[in-house]
């Protein structure tokens, strides 16, 4: 559809989207929060639709497939999909970047959705999609849904530890960068005490039609156009669906990256790992507790180097769970955080994520440093009441913003069981750094409003109050 006549379209659909939600305020990076939608799986089939149609660009609407001579200029078309938020369980060489999704199908009237439209700038990805079916797609996927497995109605694990510590050998070819990020992921995970993931052939399956269809189109993001060539499903739980894992969760993380170089992928799996968990909503993912994972590193030389972004490389990971299965946890007691003990060579800084964890402040001209991520089981809640950092070497100390959780997170992306310390300017490179942090973690309920904490944690025996001290050393890398 040409530039020239598609107002009239968009205002139509507009119309439409004011109909389907209450508008509150425009944040500034262009997203529409739509709250209390309740159970409306037909409003999100039409937000879904209307997302694949438009998208933010040089403060206008633009058609999302048009032919490339209505394209506005942008070398960088970077987008978040819908969200539907109640996931309880340049300098020189290349670049890479970060986006991030998330999406629950179950459980709609307890969920915060919204329509984002896409800008310039940012980059890569990490989706999350709950439920017991795919989100819809406009036309049928390539292979037929598996038939839902019945899942149990209660958890029976109690408050022990059901981490994974052994997995079957991964059956990457020897020396492949998914072998490397592979094997790096999980022992990031392991050493922080978030269990191991199982690769999954199924989900590699996933993984590779969606970097493959990216490449081939010259496209970003998560979600695919089933007119154009290598379509393999529009949403994370479509290809997931296609490839015939039958799922309860899927989490779809991109690291997308461009310019001189970026082709080559030796070193490539773990840089892309690296680059995720320098990003808060992007650790949270890949340190989720999850049981599966299929990957893929593809490089721009597989299908020719597109136009538009010159050298690339594409880093995708598919994580999930399977329907009937529970999620890996840690006992009741414990608190995980990521970096933790005896991590090394983290990111010193992180110049950009979007959603941006921190709005208004551009991470590229800003930076902040390596963010610390707090988490307890699922089912219970944490709460950060001290936090500090210091540098081993001198002990001097790093100035830290205040905790992001889940009563202040701005992208309503960090759940209740989880918390972010970010460091407010960059640290340095090749140096230690002590983190001591304290809070509680407690049991917790829903009210029907929000999660509340029960005050206690019968598992911490020392005090009645579910209080921890968390003391660790982290190096960054260079």
């Amino acid at each position: 559809m040409p530039h020239s006549n598609h107002d009239e379209d968009l205002q139509r659909d507009l119309k439409d989207l004011a109909e389907l939600r209450e508008l509150s305020k425009r944040l500034d990076d262009h997203e529409y929060r739509l709250d209390a939608l309740a159970s409306s799986i037909d409003a999100t089939k039409r937000l879904l639709a209307l997302k694949s149609k438009w998208h933010w660009h040089t403060g206008r609407y633009w058609p999302r497939f048009p032919d490339l001579s209505a394209r506005p200029p942008s070398t960088r078309l970077l987008c978040r999909p819908t969200i539907n938020s109640n996931f309880f369980n340049a300098p020189e060489g290349p670049a890479t970047n970060m986006t991030k999704y998330m999406t629950t199908l179950p459980a709609l009237a307890l969920s915060a959705l919204a329509l984002t439209a896409c800008g310039g700038g940012g980059g890569g990805g990490a989706a999350i999609v709950v439920g017991t079916s795919a989100v819809p797609a406009p036309a049928p996927s390539p292979a037929p849904s598996p038939a839902p497995a019945p899942a149990p109605s209660a958890d029976p694990t109690g408050g022990d530890s059901t981490l994974v510590s052994s997995v079957p050998a991964p059956t990457y070819a020897p020396a492949s960068e998914e072998l490397a990020a592979f094997n790096f992921l999980n022992s990031e995970r392991q050493r922080c005490g978030f269990g191991l993931l199982a690769q999954n052939a199924m989900l590699d399956v996933a993984s590779n039609g969606h970097a493959n269809y990216l490449m081939v189109n010259n496209a970003t993001g998560h979600f695919q156009d089933n007119t154009k060539p290598a379509f393999t499903g529009t949403g994370p739980g479509d290809r997931a669906t296609a490839a015939g894992y039958a799922w309860s969760v899927i989490l779809d993380d991109l690291a997308d990256t461009t310019g001189g170089g970026a082709n080559v992928l030796t070193g490539r799996g773990v840089l892309a790992v690296r680059s995720l968990l320098s990003a808060p909503y992007h650790t949270i993912s890949l340190v989720s507790p999850q049981l599966d994972i299929g990957l893929r590193i593809l490089s721009s030389d597989t299908v020719g180097t597109t136009g538009t972004f010159g050298p690339r490389a594409i880093s995708h990971f598919a994580l999930g769970m399977a329907q009937g299965a529970y999620s890996q946890k840690p006992n009741s007691a414990s608190v995980q955080t990521y970096p933790c003990e005896g991590t090394t060579g983290t990111a010193y800084q992180l110049t950009n994520e979007s959603p941006n964890p921190i709005p208004g402040r551009d991470l590229t001209v800003s930076p902040v440093g390596q963010p610390i991520i707090v988490a307890v089981r699922p089912g219970q809640m944490v709460n950060i009441t001290s936090a500090t950092m210091v540098k081993k070497s001198d002990g001097s100390a790093v100035a830290l913003r205040p905790a992001l959780d889940f009563l202040n997170d701005p992208n309503h992306l960090v759940n209740a069981t989880q918390a972010v310390i970010i460091p407010d300017a960059p640290l340095q490179p090749d140096t230690q750094y002590t983190v001591t942090i304290e809070g509680t973690n407690t049991l917790s309920t829903f009210n029907g409003t929000t999660f509340v904490s029960s005050g206690t944690n019968p598992a911490i025996t020392y005090n009645t109050t579910g209080a921890f001290t968390n003391t660790f050393t982290f190096k960054t890398g260079s």
